[in-house]
């Protein structure tokens, strides 16, 4: 791995826990004020309502099952852009076996190389 790649997941997992650190007050907080209000407030039957909706987990769910299979589709379609680019690609920026770049400087040393000799 590079050490960009390796920078740039440590900048991603600093960010996660950052996230995760500031999402528990906010859950803890709403988790107090239901119930403290769960007492107070009457229980209200709506029978119209019934099974004709979803329930707010079975929403969150279906939109999360949706999004992953849309990032999914977005990976997919990145990944086809690349290979159907490598012919050109390949002209810029040679890929090791493990997909990791060479240096810029390398490349670079390898474009001035052929520009020259052309």
């Amino acid at each position: 791995m590079s050490v960009a790649t390796e920078k740039i997941n440590e900048i991603q997992d600093q960010v996660l826990d950052y996230v995760a650190r500031v999402q528990e007050p906010l859950v803890s907080g709403v988790r107090t004020a239901a119930t403290t209000l769960e007492d107070r407030l009457p229980e209200v039957q709506v029978p119209w309502v019934g099974d004709k909706l979803p329930t707010a987990t079975q929403l969150v769910d279906a939109q999360f099952r949706f999004r992953q299979r849309l990032l999914d589709n977005q990976k997919d379609f990145a990944k086809a852009v690349l290979a159907a680019s490598l012919p050109v690609r390949r002209k810029f920026v040679t890929e090791s076996p493990k997909g990791a770049s060479t240096s810029p400087k390398t490349a670079a040393k390898a474009t001035a190389s052929k520009i020259k000799a052309a």
